[in-house]
């Protein structure tokens, strides 16, 4: 997989990212997750890609504290799931990225990173999955 920074909580994304920053993302757990073909002890719940990262973190948060239900499936499936009674809290999550120069490079780099996930783990990471 790609190399993202080691990841980071709510304030400080907010502190870290300037506006207008294209990339792609993970948003991780401080646990190891039970996948289909053995341990991601990465803790990968999600892969993403957006030309606006630091907005794209914001709806995360607010959907997976349940502020708002509309704007990253995500967060949605975080809040739904109720996570918290699994053993994962929202205060141990983080997000890591990679900024890239364009939309396409990030499209590209979303779609290698999925690929690389499913063949590793027989599945896509929790929170991208449709179930």
């Amino acid at each position: 997989m790609s190399k993202f920074n080691k990841g980071y909580s709510q304030d400080e994304c907010n502190k870290k990212l300037k506006e207008r920053e294209v990339g792609i993302y993970r948003i991780v757990c401080n646990k190891s997750l039970k996948r289909a073909f053995g341990a991601d002890s990465e803790g990968i719940l999600y892969i993403g890609k957006s030309v606006r990262l630091l907005d794209r973190f914001n709806h995360f948060w607010a959907c997976a504290e349940g502020r708002t239900k509309n704007g990253h499936s995500g967060g949605v499936k975080f809040k739904k799931r109720l996570y918290n009674e699994h053993g994962i809290s929202l205060s141990g999550v983080r997000i890591q990225w990679i900024i890239l120069a364009s939309d396409k490079k990030a499209r590209e780099a979303e779609k290698n990173e999925l690929l690389e996930y499913s063949l590793k783990f027989g599945e896509f990471p929790p929170l991208n999955s449709s179930n």
